[in-house]
């Protein structure tokens, strides 16, 4: 797999698809890996994890698993 070298652009918050209570405190996370997951403006799911908002390891895989399948949680 190969990823393309170029910078993303700053992203307003408000254009993230992120709807938790600690989007002020964790600015969406990583774009880059937000992307790996299927959505540059998706979650972040390693960050969710930091905030408890997904609380195991598994849970983070299963997650991405399940966005890269185009189910919504």
């Amino acid at each position: 797999m190969s990823f393309p070298r170029s910078k993303f652009k700053p992203v307003k918050l408000d254009k993230l698809k992120c709807d938790c209570e600690y989007i002020e405190a964790c600015r969406g996370g990583c774009r880059y890996r937000a992307e790996n997951f299927g959505d540059a403006l998706g979650k972040d799911l390693y960050r969710c994890a930091l905030y408890d908002i997904i609380k195991a390891k598994a849970d983070v895989h299963e997650a991405g698993l399940s966005l890269r399948k185009g189910v919504s949680q």
